[in-house]
């Protein structure tokens, strides 16, 4: 191609045991290339390790029944259902200690709740958790908080979408079953009304 620019001159050295490439273009363009081969798999080494790290502590916590430390891992491990099954069995033997365990939390953990929430209502069997900690949330930031970041209320409003079409489908059910109530009740007085009743034959005497 007329328009691709063209390698002239390549060199290769190694500095300071690193291996250090220069190429020279046609448009007059130096590019020099460093080999981060070693420097990424020391890296990915590094982060596999405090993974396992934090992966122990995490199960040392569950163990242990400390339940605030183990929901602080589940967060920083990005573990929604490990996070939903420690808040619930917080809410059953200790309720009490939401509001306290919240106001701990810093803003960027509380955006980091409400993504959880968002999934955790999309179940019904964690939206009960999901509800009782929204409002520890909005007791503990102030909705001008919550409302700030557009993030924020991303998360919000899919919540409260879920949540509104939850309850319309529970309110249109409740006129299905007033509906079959009352056809039942009319049926049943209907039914009595038209039944004859009984014939007593007169004594003579």
């Amino acid at each position: 191609y007329d328009d691709a620019p063209q390698v002239w001159a390549v060199a290769a050295r190694l500095v300071s045991g690193r291996f250090l490439a220069c190429a020279a273009s046609a448009h007059g363009t130096l590019s020099t290339y460093v080999d981060v081969t070693r420097r990424d798999a020391e890296r990915r080494a590094t982060d596999a390790a405090d993974l396992v790290d934090r992966e122990q502590r995490l199960r040392d916590a569950l163990r242990a029944g400390d339940l605030a430390a183990a929901l602080d891992r589940a967060f920083e491990l990005d573990r929604p259902f490990t996070a939903w099954q420690t808040l619930d069995a917080l809410l059953t033997a200790q309720p009490d200690r939401l509001d306290a365990l919240l106001a701990a939390w810093s803003p960027d953990r509380a955006r980091r709740c409400l993504d959880f929430l968002r999934e955790w209502n999309a179940d019904a069997k964690k939206a009960p958790v999901a509800h009782r900690l929204l409002a520890a949330l909005l007791r503990r930031f102030p909705p001008t908080f919550l409302l700030a970041d557009p993030a924020m209320r991303h998360a919000l409003a899919a919540y409260t979408t879920r949540h509104l079409a939850r309850l319309d489908r529970l309110h249109q059910a409740t006129f299905l079953l007033d509906r079959a109530l009352h056809q039942g009740a009319r049926r049943l007085l209907d039914d009595a009304d038209s039944e004859e009743p009984p014939h007593h034959p007169s004594r003579r005497n």
